[in-house]
């Protein structure tokens, strides 16, 4: 289905997010200084700007030689926070912090606060995310030093059900019914893959066709022993719109879609893997998938940690999004159906195309 989702994914694109910064106090108790926690805040946005500007030197300056930074279960120190910053250049990011709430003593100190990150990728990808954060402080001979901080996504509410069920029960039935055959191309995803003739597009009428509407990647990963036993000689995989309309965060949803890539991996090595982009959607999708209106963001997002991660681990990556897409992020209609989110012939013959262009 559509729209533009660093750990393996979102998490580096969170982590990313270090910029020049706006601070807001919003409350501040103090047992030292009067004026310690302005200095403490001043560590944070000095060390957000040092971020910003790629300026490891400072950021080491700021923190104390054993730093630690928790994002989301994942660990960094300054070392391995800028390199991951690296993988993702070029970017520039406006960051702000608010609901400022400190805690000062003679030898130690606390921040804890909200932050909004507004990233553009490549001068053309624009992200926004919300995070909590908490920050430690030692007092030092050089004066305050950050020794910790820890960040979380603020991510919303979200369900994993999987819509038409009886439809997915119906397709279970039929792809148990086939005879196994191993060593073809398999196509596996949602109604985007349903709909496609494989065997016409791709010229292989041994193609095998296991894409299910309304699916999701929570759906695949439980239906993905029957896609391993055929031991595919390629796999197509095309999953997440349906994952983004139930506000699914980017983060689980990646994390999803290389769960899938690599336990194919592991059950049939010989297979090779290609992650298919998630597509766009246009302004007629408010029509019949109103919950898929406005967030071609977030696909923009996604497929960013996508494509880096099928880069960084031996997965192919196959960019349909960029052949469909308009200049204005959106599902071009020369390659649409009239909702707005299926592709018609056209669009699957663009997607046949970069298919066959694949190296054999």
């Amino acid at each position: 289905m559509r729209s533009a989702s660093s750990r393996q994914s979102v998490s580096s694109i969170r982590f990313v997010f270090l910029g020049a910064a706006g601070l807001l106090l919003a409350a501040c108790h103090s047992g030292g200084h009067p004026d310690d926690p302005a200095l403490l805040q001043r560590v944070l946005t000095d060390y957000f700007d040092a971020i910003g500007q790629h300026d490891t030197a400072k950021m080491q300056a700021l923190t104390t030689n054993d730093f630690i930074l928790y994002e989301d279960g994942l660990i960094w120190n300054n070392d391995s926070a800028f390199k991951n910053i690296r993988r993702h250049l070029p970017f520039t990011v406006k960051y702000t912090l608010g609901n400022m709430h400190s805690y000062v003593d003679e030898h130690s100190g606390d921040c804890v606060y909200t932050n909004r990150a507004d990233f553009v990728f490549h001068d053309s990808d624009n992200v926004h995310i919300e995070f909590l954060e908490t920050a430690s402080f030692r007092k030092t001979a050089a004066g305050w030093k950050m020794n910790v901080l820890h960040v979380t996504e603020r991510e919303p509410r979200y369900d994993t059900i999987r819509y038409l069920r009886d439809h997915y029960a119906q397709r279970l039935k039929v792809f148990a019914a086939e005879p196994l055959v191993m060593g073809r191309l398999v196509f596996l995803g949602n109604s985007i893959t349903e709909l496609g003739d494989w065997k016409k597009l791709t010229g292989d009428s041994t193609a095998v066709n296991r894409g299910i509407a309304a699916d999701n990647s929570f759906g695949v990963l439980d239906r993905l022993g029957e896609v391993i036993a055929r031991r595919p000689r390629k796999l197509f995989l095309e999953i997440g719109i349906n994952d983004i309309a139930q506000d699914i965060p980017v983060g689980v949803i990646e994390n999803n879609i290389y769960s899938i890539a690599r336990l194919v991996r592991a059950g049939s090595p010989n297979t090779s893997v290609y992650v298919t982009s998630i597509l766009p959607t246009n302004n007629d999708v408010r029509q019949e998938y109103p919950e898929l209106y406005g967030k071609n963001g977030i696909v923009q997002r996604l497929n960013y940690e996508l494509r880096l991660h099928a880069m960084e681990n031996g997965f192919g990556y196959i960019d349909v999004w960029r052949r469909v897409v308009t200049a204005d992020g959106d599902l071009h209609r020369r390659y649409a159906r009239p909702d707005g989110l299926h592709l018609n012939e056209a669009g699957y013959r663009v997607w046949a195309e970069l298919i066959r262009n694949l190296p054999h």
